[in-house]
């Protein structure tokens, strides 16, 4: 077995091409995850707080007279819903009961899912304690 080593211009000594391919993939690898940071999603959470995050693009525009679609299953394990509003995954959001707990919540940290789905536990609540209210925290609030 005969081994070939690949010098820089061996390839394609006009423009090192093998060595530029690797540089153009590595560029889109950057602007593919630069483009992922920047995507819009929508949050949904639920007064027994269950929540989840699904990308914008499931929702479809609907025209008049349309009757709406599911953005999270309202069952009696999720409760109603208490707040939903888009995202970006370098967000936070805090979260309050009607106990007056507060928690601070990276959005990043709550799983993405589609539509027609329950969603998973964001904050484990006690008793009677119900989420009020959601609300995304501005980087100008400090």
């Amino acid at each position: 077995m005969n081994k070939v080593a690949i010098y820089p211009g061996t390839f394609d000594p006009i423009t090192f091409g093998h060595i530029d391919v690797i540089k153009k993939g590595k560029k889109d690898k950057d602007q593919k995850s630069e483009l992922k940071a920047k995507e819009k999603f929508i949050l949904s959470i639920t007064e027994n707080g269950f929540g989840k995050k699904t990308p914008h693009t499931d929702y479809r525009v609907t025209n008049r007279g349309g009757k709406g679609i599911i953005g999270i299953i309202n069952s009696p394990r999720n409760g109603n819903i208490s707040s939903s509003f888009p995202v970006f995954d370098g967000d936070e959001i805090l979260i309050s009961t009607n106990k007056g707990r507060v928690i601070r919540v990276a959005v990043k940290e709550i799983r993405t899912a589609g539509r027609n789905t329950q969603g998973v536990r964001i904050i484990k609540l006690s008793g009677e304690e119900k989420v009020v209210s959601a609300d995304k925290i501005n980087d100008n609030l400090v």
